[in-house]
């Protein structure tokens, strides 16, 4: 779409409850409508840096409601509006561990997320893995989630464990990692956890962490 300082309008049917606009355009103002033409939103939509932002609004009964979109400059820009429930994305969280010696044990390596800011708190893994280790450096590796209690195997030599959406392990929780002991080494790890998230503000950016 197009938008400028014409106005344009959209019918879409929302249930009650919290619903959002979501774009990824430059200023404007929006205006939503109930069936009986009462504003029940209005507010100038703005957001700086790249990806969409959403703005939340309160829904009171399931029915058709109208949005009204006008531009701030007269100038036109396309845009893709999207109205009701949350828009999801993907971004990475990664932590190096520096100098983990293994010297005839396992090693448990423990770290918490949740005071992570910069993390989105709905964020959900769905994919992890660990990096800058050989195949055959140590045995096998855990990764525990301490907010659900579930315990992900990474497969041996790949360390990459696929399709975790449905277990909901949030990334801001506390976390375990076991790596099982093979040989007396001095290794420097990574763990890669990708997450989707409901944007409901900025977008979360790349984040790495260090041990």
């Amino acid at each position: 779409m197009l938008i400028g300082q014409d106005e344009d309008w959209f019918k879409v049917y929302l249930t009650a409850g919290t619903q959002y606009v979501t774009c990824n355009d430059n200023s404007f103002y929006f205006e939503v409508y109930d069936s009986n033409n009462t504003l029940i939103a209005s507010r100038l939509y703005t957001k700086t840096g790249f990806g969409p932002k959403a703005y939340s609004f309160q829904v009171s009964s399931d029915g058709y409601y109208y949005v009204k979109v006008r531009g701030v400059t007269s100038s036109p820009s396309s845009y893709i509006l999207l109205l009701g429930g949350p828009t999801y994305s993907v971004e990475s969280c990664h932590i190096s561990m520096k100098n983990i010696t293994m010297s005839n044990s396992n090693v448990v390596v423990s770290f918490d997320l949740r005071p992570q800011s910069k993390l989105p708190d709905d964020a959900i893994v769905y994919s992890m893995s660990m990096s800058n280790l050989s195949s055959t450096a140590v045995d096998g590796i855990s990764v525990k989630n301490k907010t659900t209690g579930s315990t992900i195997d990474l497969p041996k030599y790949t360390w990459t464990k696929d399709g975790l959406v449905l277990l909901n392990l949030p990334v801001k929780s506390k976390w375990d990692i076991t790596f099982k002991y093979r040989k007396n080494i001095t290794i420097s790890p990574e763990l890669n956890l990708y997450y989707a998230y409901p944007i409901t503000s900025e977008n979360a950016e790349e984040i790495s962490i260090s041990l």
